[in-house]
C-alpha cells in the first residue's frame, strides 16, 4: 500500500517540481527582459538628451555670434537692413538647427533678420522672448514655448539672447529661430525599434517635438503627466512604468533632463511590444512544460497500473509458497514423528531374518531357503538405509535435528570413518586411501553429522568406482582460515548438468548407473545439508570418465586449534 501511494507521489512532485521550474524561469526571464527594455531605453534617452544638449548649445553659441556682430552692425555708417541681412545670414550658416536670426532694437522693433534683406516689420514688445530680457540683465539664453509658424504649417521655437550697449544698458535682443522639422529628423534616428516613442519637452510640460506623428502632439501641454508631476521632481533621469496620454497604452518610460538648458528627453516603449520576446518564450517553455507533466501523468498511472499488477501477482506467489512451505513442512513433520513407527518394524524384520539364517531355532531344511534369507537381509538393510536418509532429510527440513557440537580431531576422525568402510571396499576391490600432507587442525562440529558427510561421500564414491580403482580423503586450510575437506575418486564421474542434479533430493545422475548401484538420491543432499547446518558448503567438481571430487568448506570459526601431537602420532 506505501509503495502504491509512493507511485502518485512522485508523480505529483515532479509535476510540481516542472512547474515550479516553469514558474522560476517565467519570473526571471520576465524580470531580464523588462531591465534589458529599461536599460536600453535610458540609454537612448540619454544619447537623445546628449544631442539636443549640443543642438541648443549650438544655436546659443551662433545667438551670441549674433549678439556680438549688433555692436559692429550699429558702428558701421554704412548700415542697413541690407548690411544686417548679410551679417546675419553669415551668421547663420554655420547651425543647420537655426531657420532664421533677427535684431530687434529697445522698441522690440525688428532692425534686420537673415530670412529676407528687406523684411516686413514685426514688433516683439508684448511677446516673452522680448519682456523677458528688460526685466532681468542675467537671464542668459531663453527658450520660448513653441508656437505655430505664420508662413507654413511647422512648428517654431524662439530663442533668444539680450544685447546690452557698452555701458551695459538694454540695447536690444537676438533672436533665433530653431527649425523642428530639423528637430524631428533627429528624433526618428533615435527610434530604432517598433513601438518606440521619442519626445522632447519644454522643462514645463510643452512639447517641443515627438516622433512618430508629431503633428499630434506639437505645442501639448504635457505638465500633468506623471513624468512632470512625479518623477522629475524626483531626479533628473530615470525610469518608470505608466500610462500613455493619449493611447493610455501601458508603456515603459525613461527619461533626462538636458544638462544646462530647460528640456526633457524622453524614450518609451509599449509593454507589449518589449514582452513580446518573453511571451514567446512562455509559449515554448508552457507547452514543453504541459507536455512534460502531462506525460508524467501518464506514465504514473502505467506504473501505478503495473505496480498493482505485480503487487497481485506477489501476493499470489507468496501465498503459493506459504502453501508449499506449510505442505512441505507438514510433510517433513509427518515423516520425523513416523522416525519410530517406520524404524521399528524394518529392525524386526532384519533381526528376524538374520536369526532365521544363523538357524537358531533349528535348521532351515533347504538351501534355498537360505538364499532367499540372504536377499530379504540385503534388501531389508538396504530399505533402512534409505528409510534412515528420508527421515533425516525430514528432520533437517523440519529443523527438528538438534546439533551437539564438541571439538574433533580431524585426522583420526578420518581415519575411523576410513576403517569403517574398509572391508566394503575391499569387496568391491577399491582402495580408499587418507592423504596425510594436510595440516594437523581440530575442527568444532557435530561428531554424528561429520561422521554422517564422510561416510555418505566415501561410500558414494566406492558405488560409482569400477574395481582396482581409488578412493582418496583429505583435509587442507583455505586462504580465508576456513577448512576445506576433500573425497577424491577415480570413478565414472558426471556432466555437469548431473553435478547440479544430485544435490537435490531424490535427484540421481545417469538413470542407469543409479539403478545399477541402487542410489537413492538422498546422500549428497543429505551431506549439502549437513555441511550448511555448520555454516559451510558442498561443491561437486567432475567430468564424465576422469572421476568426482567433492569438497565441503567449513568457514573458519570452526577451526578452533591446531594438533600436532596427535598427528604426529598418527603419523608414526
Amino acid at each position: 500500500m506505501r509503495q502504491r501511494l509512493l507511485i502518485p507521489g512522485v508523480g505529483i512532485l515532479f509535476a510540481a517540481a516542472v512547474a515550479s521550474a516553469f514558474g522560476l524561469d517565467a519570473i526571471t526571464s520576465y524580470r531580464e527582459r523588462v531591465e534589458a527594455v529599461e536599460r536600453e531605453t535610458r540609454n537612448m534617452a540619454a544619447l537623445l538628451a546628449d544631442q539636443a544638449r549640443q543642438l541648443v548649445s549650438g544655436t546659443d553659441q551662433t545667438l551670441r555670434v549674433a549678439v556680438l556682430a549688433y555692436d559692429d552692425w550699429l558702428n558701421d555708417p554704412r548700415r542697413s537692413t541690407e548690411t544686417g541681412y548679410r551679417m546675419l545670414k553669415s551668421i547663420e550658416g554655420g547651425s543647420d538647427a537655426v531657420d532664421s536670426l533677427n535684431w530687434f532694437d529697445t522698441r522690440g522693433e525688428r532692425v534686420a533678420s537673415s530670412s529676407a534683406s528687406a523684411p516686413p516689420p514685426l514688433n516683439i514688445r508684448d511677446r516673452e522672448p522680448f519682456h523677458v530680457h528688460t526685466e532681468r540683465a542675467n537671464v542668459g539664453m531663453f527658450m520660448a514655448s513653441p508656437l505655430q509658424a505664420r508662413t507654413r504649417d511647422d512648428l517654431i521655437a524662439v530663442v533668444s539672447r539680450r544685447i546690452d550697449s557698452p555701458h551695459g544698458e538694454f540695447a536690444g535682443v537676438a533672436t533665433a529661430i530653431l527649425n523642428m522639422s530639423y528637430l524631428q529628423q533627429v528624433l526618428r534616428r533615435y527610434r530604432t525599434l517598433a513601438g518606440v516613442h521619442v519626445s522632447l519637452y519644454m522643462r514645463n510640460g510643452l512639447y517641443v517635438a515627438h516622433y512618430p506623428n508629431p503633428e499630434s502632439r506639437m505645442g501639448r501641454d504635457n505638465a500633468h503627466t506623471q513624468l512632470f508631476r512625479e518623477e522629475l521632481p524626483k531626479a533628473e533621469s530615470g525610469t518608470y512604468h505608466g500610462f500613455a496620454q493619449v493611447s493610455r497604452e501601458h508603456r515603459i518610460f525613461s527619461y533626462q533632463a538636458v544638462t544646462g538648458y530647460p528640456l526633457v528627453a524622453q524614450v518609451s516603449m509599449s509593454r507589449a511590444t518589449a514582452l513580446a520576446p518573453w511571451y514567446n518564450r512562455i509559449r515554448l517553455t508552457g507547452g514543453l512544460a504541459v507536455l512534460a507533466i502531462a506525460a508524467a501523468a501518464v506514465a504514473t498511472a502505467l506504473i501505478y497500473r503495473q505496480t498493482r499488477r505485480l503487487d497481485a501477482e506477489r501476493q499470489r506467489a507468496v501465498d503459493a509458497q506459504f502453501a508449499a512451505e506449510d505442505a512441505s513442512r507438514s510433510k517433513s513433520e509427518f515423516l520425523a514423528h513416523m522416525s519410530h513407527e517406520l524404524r521399528t518394524p524394518m529392525n524386526a524384520v532384519i533381526g528376524f531374518t538374520e536369526m532365521m539364517t544363523k538357524e537358531v531355532f533349528g535348521p532351515i531344511g533347504s538351501a534355498k531357503y537360505r538364499e532367499y534369507l540372504a536377499d530379504i537381509a540385503m534388501s531389508g538393510q538396504h530399505l533402512l538405509h534409505v528409510v534412515n536418509s528420508v527421515l533425516d532429510l525430514a528432520k533437517v527440513e523440519a529443523g527438528k535435528w538438534e546439533m551437539e557440537e564438541e571439538p574433533v580431531p580431524l585426522a583420526a576422525f578420518c581415519v575411523s570413518t576410513a576403517q569403517m568402510v574398509r572391508e566394503r571396499a575391499r569387496a568391491a576391490s577399491i582402495t580408499v586411501d587418507i592423504d596425510r600432507s594436510g595440516p594437523p587442525v581440530i575442527v568444532r562440529a557435530d561428531p554424528r553429522l561429520l561422521r554422517q558427510i564422510l561416510l555418505n561421500l566415501v561410500i558414494n564414491s566406492i558405488k560409482f568406482t569400477e574395481a582396482g580403482g581409488r578412493v582418496s580423503l583429505g583435509w587442507s586450510l583455505r586462504e580465508d582460515g576456513g577448512l576445506a575437506l576433500e573425497v577424491r575418486d577415480t570413478g565414472v564421474g558426471m556432466s555437469a548438468e548431473d553435478a547440479n542434479r544430485v544435490l537435490q533430493p531424490f535427484g540421481c545422475g545417469s538413470a542407469l548407473l543409479a539403478r545399477t548401484r541402487h542410489e537413492t538420491g538422498l546422500g549428497l543432499p543429505l551431506c549439502k545439508r549437513f555441511a550448511e547446518m555448520h555454516g559451510g558448503s558442498l561443491a561437486i567438481a567432475s567430468a564424465l570418465g576422469q572421476g568426482t571430487r567433492v569438497t565441503v568448506s567449513f568457514p573458519k570459526e570452526r577451526v578452533v586449534a591446531s594438533a600436532p601431537a596427535r598427528s604426529a602420532a598418527l603419523a608414526a
